[in-house]
This record gives C-alpha cells, sequence and structure tokens, in this order.
C-alpha cells in the first residue's frame, strides 16, 4: 500500500532552499521488511527522487509512505511500482515515469519473472530493475547467492 502527502511544508532544520526533499517511509508486517527499513527507504528515495520535479517547491517536502502487507517477493519492485502510482495519483508534478521488475535465476539457469519468495529463495542470481521512461535504466540491484551454478 502506498500513500503520498505533499508538497507540504518542510521542518525549517530539514529545508533545502532551493528544491524540496522527498522522504520515503517504509512500514512492514514482516520482521524481514523491518531490518532492512532503512535500507529499503534509501533505495526507494533514490529510484524516486530523479523523477520528482522537486524544484518547484523550494523548502517543501514529498513524503511517499509504503506500507508492505505482506511480502511474497519482489518487495523493491513491487514498491517502486507502488510508489510511483501513489505519486502520480497525488498530482505531483513529475519528469518522467518509473516501473519496475524483478527477475530470479534459479540452478537450471530458468528465469521466472516476478517472483515470490520461494522461487527467490531457490535462486542462484536475483534482480530488480527500474526503468524511467524516455532514458532506460534507472537503477539495478543484484543479488548473486552462493549456490553451485554449474
Amino acid at each position: 500500500m502506498a500513500a503520498v502527502y505533499g508538497p507540504i511544508e518542510c521542518p525549517l532544520k530539514a529545508q533545502l532552499s532551493d528544491r524540496a526533499i522527498v522522504r520515503v517511509d517504509v512500514k512492514g508486517a514482516s520482521s524481514t521488511v523491518a531490518r532492512s527499513s532503512k535500507w529499503l527507504e534509501k533505495y526507494f528515495r533514490e529510484s524516486f527522487e530523479p523523477v520528482i520535479a522537486t524544484r518547484m517547491f523550494p523548502r517543501g517536502a514529498i513524503v511517499i509512505a509504503l506500507q508492505v502487507m505482506e511480502d511474497d517477493g519482489s518487495v523493491l519492485a513491487t514498491g517502486i511500482n507502488a510508489g510511483m502510482m501513489a505519486l502520480v495519483d497525488a498530482v505531483v508534478p513529475l519528469r518522467s515515469i518509473v516501473c519496475a521488475s524483478s527477475v530470479a535465476m534459479n540452478s537450471n539457469h530458468t528465469l521466472v519473472l516476478d517472483p515470490t519468495q520461494a522461487e527467490q529463495s531457490e535462486a542462484v542470481v536475483h534482480a530488480t530493475f527500474a526503468f524511467e521512461s524516455g532514458r532506460g535504466l534507472l537503477s539495478c540491484k543484484v543479488c548473486a547467492y552462493g549456490k553451485n551454478t554449474q
């Protein structure tokens, strides 16, 4: 689930004089999401910041709240897609649109699109790609697991 608040007034100590700040808050029911929430927040913020027209709102803030209801795999791609849909729904000015997809490769060298948690745990490689409309690849996160791939 995703929600966008803003542009809103930013606290004085966090203000930037030339643009709005983008803050992402990630909450989750699972302990995995809770342990990695700071890393997820940074990853999502770095995916959204380049496409939001932050210079239109100096000294402001745009807050993206992501709630992970259930972690059945592909959390990064799902979070990026949900956050982008919330930004569009909130009519936040954007330079372009971002979409994301996950893919995993199992030990048989078979690719699985949008893998579940079970498929991710069996994979030797798992990757999440975020694409920006009109520009191509925005970010890529690859996890290679130490399993025998021969």
